[in-house]
């Protein structure tokens, strides 16, 4: 989408219409709108002929290979704008509070505004496990009896 969306921009920023475009580009304007609306990837054959039509140099060669990671991640510039453009900027850090000491309510938070592309089904798995890790360790005898148990989900565990 983000591909699609500086494509829009660019062209817009051109004045050209995106039957002009894709009249230069041998593309129909369906075409060219499910490019902008992030519906249809770029072939990588159109990137060159499409930075030359708008005359941005290398941008869209660029910004493909960074989207599709051949080269710098699209999400750091992404970052580093937002960042930019912010009036403040928050660093969450998800041990805050260790995860045994933390409640339902604190775990399910972190973990949905931690990682907000998993599912809401994710999510109140990831807390079970981490309310039941956290009781498992509250009644161990020792911390190896607990971590035993616990260790397969450490990875999986925000």
């Amino acid at each position: 989408m983000r591909f699609g969306r500086e494509l829009a921009r660019t062209r817009k920023r051109a004045g050209i219409t995106q039957e002009k475009l894709g009249g230069i580009l041998g593309a129909s304007t369906s075409h060219m709108s499910n490019l902008e609306r992030g519906h249809r990837s770029p072939a990588l054959t159109l990137l060159s002929p499409l930075d030359e039509a708008l005359g941005t140099g290398t941008r869209f060669q660029d910004l493909w290979d960074d989207l599709t990671g051949t080269g710098r991640p699209a999400w750091l510039d992404e970052i580093a704008n937002a960042i930019q453009g912010a009036s403040a900027v928050y660093e969450y850090q998800v041990l805050a509070f260790p995860a045994h000491f933390q409640t339902e309510a604190y775990s399910r938070a972190l973990i949905r505004y931690g990682a907000p592309w998993l599912s809401s089904g994710e999510v109140e798995s990831r807390v079970t496990e981490r309310v039941a890790r956290a009781e498992r360790m509250a009644e161990a005898e020792t911390p190896k009896s607990s971590s035993q148990k616990s260790s397969l989900c450490l990875a999986r565990c925000l």
